[in-house]
């Protein structure tokens, strides 16, 4: 029996994502699609003027540093398999606008 939050289950989606991504991508492997270079459009496709995360970055922080930046964010999120924490935080703050009852 697969319960909907356990490692079993998980795992087979995880899976099934994997299949039907790369089939949608038109590619056999995550390696012929994850590229330096698609690391560097993302960086490149960044919305600049907006608020810090967690970590206190900003979009202009990561768009204006070196070229190499690509490099190692491709070797840590690829190679290594590995993302940051914060890359899945965010800061929420509720705004109040004045009701018109």
């Amino acid at each position: 029996m697969c319960i909907s939050n356990s490692k079993d289950k998980n795992e087979q989606l995880h899976s099934v994502f994997d299949e039907r991504f790369l089939f949608y991508m038109g590619v056999s492997s995550f390696t012929e699609f994850i590229t330096v270079d698609l690391v560097q459009q993302c960086i490149e496709g960044l919305k600049k003027g907006k608020a810090a995360g967690v970590d206190g970055l900003m979009a202009e922080h990561i768009y204006l540093t070196h070229p190499i930046l690509s490099a190692i964010l491709y070797a840590m999120l690829y190679k290594h398999s590995m993302v940051p924490d914060d890359f899945g935080r965010g800061v929420v703050i509720s705004l109040l606008k004045k009701c018109r009852w």
